[in-house]
């Protein structure tokens, strides 16, 4: 449902291990599917709300309120040291 609601084409990119019930992203960032939120992640990764234009090696992210983690990870994969709460 994710998938087809989201335009997730699994294969390459996208990859599902329904054995282990994980989501692993193009960036090899995986979330396990149990708990899992379709539409924070949506937001996050597939729609890129968090964009920032400029590379954050280097930098520090205080995020408040991290939820099930997945802003923090998008930052972490930015460049950024991220402390999450």
């Amino acid at each position: 449902m994710f998938s087809a609601k989201y335009g997730v084409k699994w294969g390459s990119d996208w990859k599902l291990d329904p054995e282990n019930n994980i989501i692993i992203t193009p960036d090899g960032i995986k979330f396990l599917i149990n708990g899992f939120d379709f539409l924070i992640f949506a937001e996050t990764f597939l729609y890129d709300i968090h964009f920032i234009d400029f590379d954050l090696t280097g930098r520090t992210v205080i995020t408040a309120g991290a939820y099930v983690g997945d802003t923090p990870l998008y930052f972490a994969k930015k460049g950024a040291k991220v402390y999450a709460f």
